[in-house]
């Protein structure tokens, strides 16, 4: 990975799509899909729209370096209202918006569409397609036995480059954080003053219990992931941060930590990048034993004109990453148009 996965991964497909003339309607949340009394298709999407574009059509890669890059927030810049929806601080991908949401319209099937590929993120899908579960017990049994959880996420930049040629990367299942590699290629990528530019950048990531999550909403994100990071770093910080770590007792050195700021102690971690993923469209999916037979594949919705996309699918991979989605995108693909024939690494696991 040369630079980060929304420019290496999803900005080019955005842009390959959009060429082909792939219309894109952003800030459109999916509330239902909806079903006739004895009908096996899909016959209404039910769409709240959050907001809308200033000149009518939303551009939502930015230029960082020459590379389209997608950002981490919206560009409200762009938006009607812009201004006051940054300052309301709204997570368009989950609920909370419906003060500011403009309209609700109802799509209709043969007016406005013909065939649907669902690609939302699985936490997502029980209330959306509460109809089909209803009626459907293979919707029902994905539902009930496929779970998700909440992660967390830091990259932390900092001023001193770690000895040794092999770049660090580490995974178990003891937190603070159980996952965590460096990434300091993609320095280069950002946008640094030549006074402050970082020497290293550390990616790291860890599953949340339930009970977590509800004492990061109760007593507040930023100060819950400072109490998570600081206690990594009193563990570990010999081995993730260099340079933090001082003799035996000594104190964390924050300093080494990059802040343009130059806030003072554990303030510096206002300057780096955190994310709390609670959103249900943005838990990961896991897979745990036995569920992998519940997952439905990408022509088995049971329903003509509903086809599904995702890394919660039955995929042949059947784990939580952008592989995955790739190969089951393919898949959504091939069912509606009998293409690709051969897709890679969907034969990669039999069950």
């Amino acid at each position: 990975m040369q630079a980060a996965t929304g420019n290496t991964i999803f900005a080019p497909l955005y842009e390959v799509l959009r060429e082909r003339g792939v219309r894109f309607e952003f800030f459109q949340r999916v509330n239902r899909l909806g079903l006739e009394p004895d009908s096996d298709a899909i016959e209404t999407i039910h769409i709240t729209q959050q907001a809308r574009a200033k000149n009518g059509g939303y551009a939502p890669l930015i230029d960082v370096g020459g590379l389209p890059s997608r950002p981490a927030a919206p560009r409200f810049e762009e938006l009607v209202n812009g201004r006051a929806l940054k300052k309301a601080k709204l997570g368009f991908e989950a609920g909370g918006t419906e003060k500011h949401r403009l309209s609700a319209r109802v799509l209709q099937r043969g007016e406005d569409f013909d065939t649907v590929v669902l690609g939302i993120g699985f936490g997502a899908l029980p209330a959306i397609c509460a109809e089909l579960s209803a009626c459907s017990s293979a919707w029902r049994e994905m539902f009930t036995q496929v779970r998700t959880t909440a992660t967390i996420g830091v990259q932390l930049w900092s001023r001193r480059r770690r000895d040794g040629a092999t770049p660090l990367m580490l995974s178990a299942e003891i937190g603070p954080f159980s996952g965590y590699a460096e990434m300091s290629q993609l320095i280069c990528r950002e946008s640094w003053p030549a006074d402050s530019r970082p020497q290293h950048l550390l990616h790291a990531c860890h599953r949340l219990e339930e009970e977590e999550v509800a004492a990061a909403q109760s007593t507040g994100r930023s100060r819950f992931v400072h109490q998570r990071v600081r206690a990594w770093l009193e563990r570990d910080r010999a081995t993730v941060v260099p340079g933090i770590a001082g003799p035996p007792g000594y104190k964390i050195d924050w300093q080494i930590l990059i802040d343009p700021k130059e806030r003072s102690g554990q303030r510096r971690l206002d300057a780096h990048y955190w994310c709390i993923n609670d959103d249900p469209s943005n838990r990961y999916v896991l897979s745990v034993p036995g569920s992998t037979r519940f997952r439905l594949r990408a022509d088995e919705s049971g329903f003509v004109n509903l086809f599904l996309a995702g890394s919660w699918t039955r995929n042949g991979l059947d784990i939580g990453a952008v592989e995955t989605a790739a190969v089951s995108g393919m898949q959504a693909a091939r069912a509606i148009s009998g293409h690709p024939a051969y897709i890679p690494g969907e034969s990669d696991f039999r069950y």
